[in-house]
């Protein structure tokens, strides 16, 4: 009986690791998916809400949607292809397209990998509600130190939230309805306008 009582136990906690273990880690997001997108960093003076298409794949996006950069706000058609570094920008308002060179790194909406797994939390009412993992680092990016914190789901690793702190950002990022695999090539082609 002894030893049933020892084997029950350790079989227990053996279990525990392995559930416990398998959250600790950072999961991995779809590589190609779409959403609507809200992102804001009032110290930078940036925001936008848009149409999020987003190909890790290839690594390319486009934002269909209002973009506000300093004073300069408009709807705009942004086409950006990070291998070749080049980026379009239609504007609706003005009906024209402008090509220029990329000039930041790409944008992996990822966990970093030496991110902190903080729990669960439950959106909404408990027991039907959207479970999400929390994550925290601290992160390099274009030479400057962040803060990290996000919020992923935990079922398909979907990103809910994702904040960026330092003195010179206070970025917030937020995705809804988002579809992965939802989208074929046409998502990523360019418009006459910019031809």
């Amino acid at each position: 009986m002894k030893s049933f009582s020892l084997i029950l136990i350790w079989s227990i906690f053996a279990f525990m690791l392995f559930v416990g273990g398998k959250a600790d880690k950072p999961c991995k997001l779809p590589s190609k998916w779409k959403s609507n997108f809200y992102d804001r960093d009032d110290k930078a003076k940036l925001r936008s809400s848009i149409e999020l298409f987003y190909d890790a794949e290839n690594k390319q996006m486009r934002r269909i949607g209002y973009q506000k950069e300093g004073d300069n706000e408009d709807n705009l058609d942004t086409l950006l292809f990070f291998n070749e570094k080049i980026k379009y920008t239609y504007s609706f308002s003005t009906k024209k397209c402008e090509k220029s060179i990329i000039d930041f790194d790409w944008v992996d909406f990822d966990i970093p990998k030496n991110a902190l797994y903080n729990g669960d939390q439950i959106l909404g009412l408990t027991g039907s509600g959207l479970v999400a993992t929390t994550w925290t680092a601290q992160v390099d990016m274009e030479g400057q130190k962040f803060q990290y914190v996000s919020l992923f789901t935990k079922t398909n690793c979907v990103p809910i939230t994702v904040y960026l702190d330092n003195e010179k950002h206070n970025y917030q990022a937020f995705f809804l309805n988002v579809t992965v695999n939802a989208f074929d090539s046409d998502a990523f082609k360019i418009r006459t306008e910019c031809l």
